[in-house]
């Protein structure tokens, strides 16, 4: 909670497996006077053949699976 307002980001990912689980955990620890700033993290899985899906979920993040493929889709 940043504010009074609830933060999420929101994220397009395919085949983001040797990255995701950094990406998740660097947002989730951005902390100010030991208050984590980002509430929510949306992993938005844009057809991925690998284990991005997986590992986002291990990581901390919600996924949603869009199954048009592009980055106009996942957005």
């Amino acid at each position: 909670m940043w504010d009074g307002k609830t933060v999420s980001v929101v994220f397009p990912a395919y085949n983001e497996e040797p990255n995701i689980e950094a990406a998740v955990s660097d947002f989730l620890s951005v902390v100010y006077h030991d208050i984590p700033v980002v509430d929510q993290i949306l992993v938005i899985n844009n057809n991925s053949n690998d284990r991005t899906r997986e590992l986002a979920l291990a990581a901390g993040a919600e996924v949603v699976d869009e199954t048009k493929q592009g980055y106009g889709n996942a957005l």
